[in-house]
C-alpha cells in the first residue's frame, strides 16, 4: 500500500513539473516570438543565441507535448530524441547567458574565439576524415561468411546485391562508421591490435588482407591526423 501511495506521489510530482515546465517554455516562446517582431526577423538571427534559444523552446515544447499525450511518460523515438537536444541545448544557452557576468564572461569569450578558430580549418579537417574514412571502409571492409548474392533490377540496371542475415557490426563495417573511427583517432584512439590482430581464427583481423597497404596507410592517417592536424588546430 506505501508503495503504491509512493509512486502516486511521484507520478503526480512529476505531472506537476511537466505541466509547469511546459508552461514556462511557453511563456518563453511567446516572448522570443514578440522579440523577434520588435526587431525584425533579420535583426533578431543575427545574434548567434537567439537561434539557440528558439530552438530549444521549440523543442521543450515538442518534447513536453509528446509526454503529455503519453500516459506512461514514454513519448516517440523522435520526440526523445528532441528531448535530448534540447536539453543539450539548453546548456549552450546557460553558457551564453554566463558570458554578461564579468568574473566567468571572459572564459565563455575565448571559448567563443577558439570555436571559431577551429571553424576556419573545420573545411579542411572534414576532407581527411572523410577522406580516410572511406578508404578504411573499402581496405578493412570484410563481408559475412554467410553473405548471399542476389540478383536485382532497377528499372533497366541490373546488378547483384550482397545479402546477409547476420551482419555483425564493426568499426569498419559502414562508411559512417569508419568516418567515425577516423575522428576517434584524430583524439588519439589508436586501436591498432583491433585492426591488424585478432585472436580469433573464425574472424580474422580486418587488416590482414591488405596487410602492407593496411600499414601504410593508417600509418600516413596517424601522422596526418593525429600529429599535424592536432598541431594546426592548436596553432
Amino acid at each position: 500500500m506505501f508503495a503504491v501511495v509512493g509512486v502516486d506521489s511521484r507520478l503526480s510530482a512529476l505531472t506537476s513539473f511537466k505541466t509547469a515546465a511546459l508552461i514556462l517554455a511557453s511563456i518563453r516562446f511567446i516572448m522570443e516570438l514578440y522579440q523577434m517582431y520588435t526587431k525584425k526577423i533579420v535583426f533578431y538571427f543575427s545574434d548567434w543565441v537567439n537561434w539557440f534559444e528558439f530552438a530549444v523552446y521549440i523543442s521543450i515544447i515538442i518534447f513536453l507535448d509528446g509526454v503529455q499525450r503519453s500516459e506512461c511518460f514514454c513519448p516517440q523515438t523522435w520526440e526523445w530524441e528532441v528531448g535530448v537536444v534540447s536539453m543539450s541545448l539548453s546548456w549552450v544557452v546557460l553558457i551564453a547567458w554566463l558570458q554578461t557576468m564579468h568574473w566567468i564572461g571572459i572564459y565563455v569569450t575565448i571559448m567563443i574565439r577558439i570555436i571559431a578558430s577551429f571553424a576556419r580549418v573545420a573545411i579542411f579537417g572534414v576532407l581527411l576524415v572523410v577522406g580516410f574514412g572511406l578508404t578504411f571502409y573499402l581496405l578493412f571492409y570484410q563481408p559475412p561468411q554467410d553473405e548471399a548474392v542476389v540478383s536485382s533490377q532497377l528499372f533497366f540496371l541490373k546488378y547483384k546485391l550482397c545479402v546477409s542475415s547476420q551482419n555483425t557490426p564493426s568499426t569498419f563495417s559502414s562508411p559512417l562508421r569508419a568516418i567515425l573511427s577516423v575522428i576517434s583517432l584524430t583524439a588519439g584512439d589508436i586501436d591498432i591490435g583491433g585492426v591488424f590482430y585478432s585472436d580469433s581464427a573464425d574472424s580474422p583481423s580486418p587488416g590482414r588482407q591488405y596487410e602492407s597497404l593496411a600499414f601504410i596507410i593508417w600509418l600516413a592517417a596517424v601522422i596526418i591526423m593525429s600529429v599535424l592536424f592536432n598541431n594546426l588546430l592548436v596553432s
